[in-house]
């Protein structure tokens, strides 16, 4: 089977669709990025607060993981599980899974955002 994409040189198209790769790659680390700080910003604005460390440990990064971007949110406080799991103790204001719940929500935001990316790169081709 013989496949022709008329002006367009193989060698021409292998090095525009590793350009593509490279392009999304980045485009998509830097959204993952802006992502991040403000699930992080949504986070702490949810944690239940009594003295402000559990605030000031939360903690959000996107990393790689060889080709894979990977996008964490954290907290490093030995009782943030217990306080993220309970439902009943927040003192001033707060919630349970106040970690969770921003992260859940902006999942189709990030879709929408790097579905955009692709086609828009796509139609450079």
């Amino acid at each position: 089977m013989n496949v022709e994409i008329r002006g367009v040189l193989p060698s021409d198209m292998a090095r525009r669709l590793r350009d593509l790769s490279a392009s999304f790659y980045d485009q998509a680390e830097q959204e993952m990025l802006t992502s991040v700080v403000k699930i992080e910003r949504d986070s702490k604005i949810l944690t239940p607060i009594k003295t402000g460390e559990l605030r000031a440990n939360t903690i959000g990064n996107v990393t790689k993981d060889g080709r894979s971007l990977v996008m964490y949110l954290q907290n490093t406080k030995n009782y943030a599980r217990l306080q993220h799991e309970n439902v009943f103790f927040h003192p001033r204001g707060g919630r349970d899974h106040f970690i969770e719940i921003p992260f859940v929500n902006s999942i189709p935001l990030i879709k929408k955002t790097l579905s955009g990316i692709i086609e828009k790169e796509f139609a450079s081709l």
